[in-house]
């Protein structure tokens, strides 16, 4: 799940993370894939950000013997086969959940890709797109007014702006990876009015889009 203490100007949030293994491939290694995602997120979410001195804790437990009761109250990364439109990943917004491709590990774990992780995470922060779909420089009229009021510039290098946007404007997108200070202010909003660590089902959302249906795989 994700906890939050504010304590002035610090944020510290805490991660702690399942990693289980539901696609068809029986060799994907957790255990590198887990030293990944945590360094991968404590790049992103272990810095100051304006007058904001974020800071996290991340743990990320790989589970080859799972139980569902025990990794429901968790955030679970699952790598899967099904991802939509072969996304690298894709996260239930403000939930606990993310799918991992598995046709794409080999790019995160070799940090090729170091941006899709910490990504979706924003999303379980409760952090929308900024920018409308397949639209560039412009505004996600259903985000809130904490990123409707972020400028092209920081749309253009934002951790929560699409890959296809970043490479639009031009930008590396591994160095895409900013938050802004009206973002933090939503996280903490999100935090305070119990928005997030929303599990929508992990039963359903785990095994009811074509996985594989086996509870201790």
């Amino acid at each position: 799940m994700i906890s939050l203490i504010k304590n002035e100007n610090t944020i510290l949030l805490n991660f702690e993370i399942y990693l289980i293994n539901k696609s068809n491939n029986s060799s994907v290694n957790l255990f590198i894939l887990a030293t990944t995602i945590k360094l991968q997120i404590e790049s992103v979410y272990n810095k100051k950000y304006s007058n904001i001195n974020l800071q996290c804790n991340v743990t990320v437990a790989p589970m080859y013997k799972y139980d569902l009761k025990k990794i429901k109250t968790r955030i679970v990364f699952a790598v899967s086969n099904h991802i939509t439109n072969n996304n690298v990943a894709e996260a239930y917004f403000c939930s606990n959940l993310v799918k991992i491709n598995v046709n794409q590990l080999d790019a995160i774990i070799s940090n090729k890709n170091t941006r899709s992780i910490p990504h979706e995470v924003g999303h379980l922060l409760g952090f929308n797109h900024p920018h409308a779909c397949a639209k560039f420089n412009s505004v996600n009229d259903y985000a809130t007014d904490f990123e409707k009021n972020m400028t092209d510039a920081e749309r253009q290098i934002n951790l929560m702006s699409q890959t296809w946007y970043v490479q639009q404007a031009g930008k590396n997108e591994n160095e895409a990876l900013n938050l802004t200070q009206s973002q933090l202010e939503l996280l903490i909003e999100n935090f305070e009015k119990k928005r997030l660590n929303k599990n929508h089902s992990i039963k359903r959302s785990l095994f009811g889009w074509h996985w594989l249906v086996n509870f201790n795989n």
